[in-house]
């Protein structure tokens, strides 16, 4: 699991992570033993750019996004400039679409080879070792070839059923190669036909509602506790923790559907905005929804890495009595996954 003492999370706060990697002791002898490891795939990054003088970015920009009008992605780079090569790489979904199709068809996009076939083929021969089917950076399962990235996004390719399937997702509670490769396997299974079905007017509506359901979360704003205007604006202490925060704020209005999180070290502090009505606000690099329950307050906060490119969930738990209470934090991704602890809090 992630967490600071995991061998990633040393990689990608010490100064060079490629000389980071270089320094690890070899765990069995190259080419005998087969184990994914991020910090092996950042290596193949930095050994490409060393090759041709520019880094995967630039040059994917040059040889693949650019035939395939990619433009929207962000790409993170290490210290050194180097992109990361086990992940840091954001796409839409509609351009993880054109990777997989551009695979789909040997290389071949809008008439163009893009990429020669031969490599699109050597690329997707599996090896299986030790129940793992594995390629030059894709994954093997029984009749096709996918890309998993964190929490499970994913493409997927099906060259017998000519299908392409793009994931995006934020799993946290189980492994999200296994949700990923299921919910494939449903979609492909689905797919009887080459030609056109009969209009399912029944089926269609049904999806249209589950559709509207997901996408419609807002929900009218409660009326704000007793414990809510007590502790409002009152700066409360934080016992020694492994938090980024020695004190906060929470600010509530009676007219407002949004409440402010003030975390505060120092003499820095970070205003995070937070919906009241079930709908996330968005503050920089974080977005955030809680609720009352009881003299407890719960916020659920996403807070994206802009150096990584990668999203960490926290649960914060904030129980009052009086000028005193407790904080309970639980991290759900990220570096942070594993992470729970209960703090003593108590009001200047």
């Amino acid at each position: 699991p992630y967490g600071d003492n995991n061998i990633v999370s040393q990689m990608m706060e010490s100064p060079n992570q490629v000389q980071f990697i270089l320094n690890q002791p070899m765990s069995s002898a190259p080419g005998t033993a087969f184990n994914y490891n991020t910090g092996a795939s950042h290596l193949l990054s930095a050994m490409i750019q060393k090759r041709i003088g520019i880094n995967l970015k630039e040059y994917a920009m040059e040889k693949l996004f650019g035939p395939l009008s990619i433009t929207n992605f962000q790409w993170a780079v290490d210290k050194q400039g180097v992109s990361y090569g086990g992940a840091g790489l954001q796409l839409i979904p509609e351009d993880m679409a054109k990777i997989g199709y551009l695979y789909a068809n040997n290389g071949l996009f809008n008439g163009k080879q893009v990429i020669p076939a031969k490599w699109i083929s050597e690329s997707t021969t599996m090896t299986n070792t030790n129940g793992f089917k594995y390629g030059y950076q894709w994954w093997g399962g029984p009749d096709y070839f996918y890309a998993s990235g964190s929490f499970g996004q994913g493409i997927f390719v099906s060259p017998e059923k000519n299908l392409v399937v793009v994931m995006t997702s934020d799993i946290w509670d189980t492994d999200p190669m296994i949700v990923t490769n299921k919910i494939f396997s449903r979609i492909k299974s689905a797919a009887v036909s080459e030609q056109a079905l009969p209009v399912n007017a029944e089926g269609n509506q049904q999806m249209k509602e589950q559709v509207r359901r997901a996408s419609s979360s807002k929900m009218p704003t409660p009326q704000l506790p007793v414990m809510a205007n007590e502790i409002s604006g009152r700066t409360y202490m934080v016992k020694k923790s492994g938090l980024d925060f020695s004190a906060f704020t929470l600010n509530f209005s009676n007219k407002s559907d949004v409440a402010v999180f003030k975390k505060i070290l120092g003499a820095e502090t970070v205003d995070i905005s937070i919906g009241l009505d079930n709908e996330y606000r968005e503050t920089g690099n974080y977005k955030a929804k809680g609720y009352w329950d009881g003299d407890a307050f719960i916020i659920n906060v996403y807070y994206v890495n802009p150096d990584f490119h990668s999203t960490y969930d926290y649960i914060y738990k904030f129980l009052f009595d009086e000028r005193k209470g407790s904080l309970e934090v639980q991290g759900l991704t990220g570096d942070n996954r594993n992470y729970h602890e209960i703090i003593d809090i108590m009001s200047e």
